[in-house]
């Protein structure tokens, strides 16, 4: 009796011992409660504050724990931060767990595939890792089990990844390279990754650094892996091929400048051999919402540069090339299906002006130009949210550089008009291309060219205004043309205030008449002649409520027709 009564002692000892399950760790525990359809960010989220940090990074870090254990602990962790974006807590944990996959590759796969709906848990711990080299992308890229249930979620998340930081590649670029991670890209992933959006480093030597890399191994490859003219068309002003994409970098720190003081305009600023980079440096971000970041990195000024003027990194800088945008409001009107809508937009008077690197001691100012509001936009329902200029081109921003000693040569390029809004009979106006000067006009009823004879149509004069006109810009141009866009063109027409109405030149209707329609005028070239408006008998009697403007853009200059 006392024989069988041991035997069930010892086999009810023996099923408590080896068939019970280990107490759950901390981690395990939190880890069961996450059902299959909840994320890790919602989970933390619904129990903010009641995690315990500490017990998390003690099974982390803790060396006897499985690799399952430290990986749920470490996931956790990174959690925590994930909305911050800080991960001062879970950044090395991250680093450590990561870095598994080159010591302990097959048990790294296999604790994968044990723990439930990895893929979904795996984004905050690729965000908080610093440590994430070439090396280790390749393999977390290459080494994914064929096999494995969440193949495609962690290559998702991985390619996301790799695509949404793209400075990330100065550490990780060189390997992936060599991986043919590339090969297959297209032509819309090169753009949208690297050259079409903004992003974001500590400094501007970081900047520099990554500007180069774009230049000297990323762009080869896109090129190479699409069209070789990717980005690239003829300059407006030169003719000649340049890159043309939206690249721009934002830099984290700021820039100490010296404001203008006693400065000798006189003396020659030195270009030749010198290296320059291009900054953009907006001192009204906060009083205009959504506006460019304080200071940017300008990509394509910087990857046109000649390479003896680019240079590889901040401490070869010679000058520092500012533009500082003086932002103001104004109103943006279009029709959709009929119906008239406002939209508020942005204009920008922006000053150019050279420093001396490094110590940021002004030189010169070199002139202010007009960024124009993005045309043919819709509102994309977001508050009515201000449209911002676009920045000058990098064609431009070369050409006035390169002429910085000059200012006659861009002089086309620059700002003239500044806050004036009228001018005068005889007084030169300079605005965009065209020296225009305004000398008297007369009321006709008909008139006559060469071939043929004009009469007004009835109830309707013409008024004939005579004008100078002078091509102060560097190719041959033509004042009237048939496709005229009235943000690139300078436009001359008459304003009727009294009846709120404005009146076209005709000088296109007419054969072999007038001034500028026909021949176009070589740099330095002058006409004089007439341009005829057609207006009411009433508008032609009230000659005190006539009025002549000069515009290009949005801006307008007005001057009374009045004797």
């Amino acid at each position: 009796m006392k024989r069988k009564m041991w035997i069930i002692v010892g086999c009810l000892a023996l099923c408590l011992t080896g068939c019970g399950k280990q107490p759950l760790t901390y981690a395990e525990s939190c880890w069961e409660s996450i059902s299959y359809s909840t994320k890790l960010d919602e989970y933390v989220a619904e129990n903010a504050g009641g995690l315990d940090v500490e017990a998390l990074k003690s099974e982390a870090g803790d060396a006897e724990s499985t690799l399952s254990q430290q990986y749920m602990a470490t996931a956790l962790l990174c959690a925590t931060e994930y909305g911050e974006g800080q991960y001062s807590v879970s950044s090395p944990y991250a680093d450590a767990f990561l870095a598994k996959v080159l010591t302990e590759e097959e048990n790294f796969w296999k604790t994968l595939e044990e723990v439930s709906n990895f893929d979904i848990f795996f984004r905050p711990m690729l965000d908080a890792a610093k440590e994430l080299d070439g090396e280790l992308l390749v393999k977390l890229v290459q080494g994914i089990p064929e096999d494995s249930s969440y193949k495609y979620g962690l290559q998702k998340e991985l390619d996301s990844w790799i695509e949404e930081n793209p400075v990330k590649l100065l550490e990780t670029g060189d390997e992936l390279i060599a991986s043919g991670y590339f090969d297959d890209w297209i032509s819309s992933q090169w753009s949208t990754v690297f050259f079409y959006n903004e992003p974001q480093v500590d400094s501007m030597a970081d900047a520099v650094k990554y500007m180069v890399y774009l230049r000297d191994t990323i762009l080869p490859l896109a090129q190479a892996g699409a069209n070789p003219t990717l980005y690239v068309g003829p300059s407006s002003l030169t003719g000649e091929d340049y890159l043309s994409t939206e690249l721009m970098v934002a830099i984290g720190e700021g820039i100490t400048l010296q404001e203008p003081g006693n400065e000798d305009l006189s003396e020659e600023i030195v270009t030749e051999g010198k290296k320059v980079v291009a900054l953009y440096r907006n001192l009204q971000e906060a009083e205009f919402p959504y506006s460019p970041k304080p200071l940017r990195l300008i990509g394509d000024f910087m990857l046109n540069l000649p390479g003896q003027e680019c240079p590889a990194s901040i401490e070869e800088a010679d000058y520092y090339l500012v533009l500082t945008p003086a932002y103001e409001y104004g109103d943006y009107y279009y029709y959709d299906n009929g119906e008239a809508s406002d939209v508020r937009e942005v204009h920008s008077t922006t000053s150019v002006d050279l420093y001396e690197a490094g110590t940021g001691k002004f030189l010169r100012h070199l002139g202010n130009v007009l960024e124009d509001s993005a045309r043919g936009i819709f509102s994309s329902g977001s508050d009515n949210a201000p449209r911002y200029p676009e920045e000058v081109n990098a064609d431009i921003l070369y050409y006035i550089y390169s002429h910085v000693n000059d200012p006659d040569a861009y002089a086309f390029l620059v700002d003239h008009i500044g806050d004036k809004a009228e001018f005068e009979k005889e007084e030169t106006v300079l605005i965009g291309p065209w020296e225009i000067t305004y000398h008297n006009s007369e009321i006709v009823d008909a008139f006559e060219t060469n071939l043929s004879k004009y009469t007004a149509d009835a109830g309707n004069q013409f008024i004939k205004a005579e004008f100078t006109l002078t091509n102060r810009g560097n190719q041959k141009d033509t004042f009237i043309t048939a496709t005229f866009d009235g943000w690139e063109d300078v436009a001359i027409y008459m304003i009727d205030f009294a009846n709120e109405t404005y009146y076209d030149c005709i000088n296109q209707e007419i054969s072999n008449f007038g001034l500028f329609g026909k021949d176009s005028m070589e740099p330095g070239e002058s006409q004089t002649g007439e341009l005829v408006f057609q207006v009411p008998d009433g508008a032609a009697q009230q000659t005190d409520a006539l009025y002549l403007a000069i515009s290009k853009g949005w801006q307008v200059l007005i001057c009374p027709l009045g004797e």
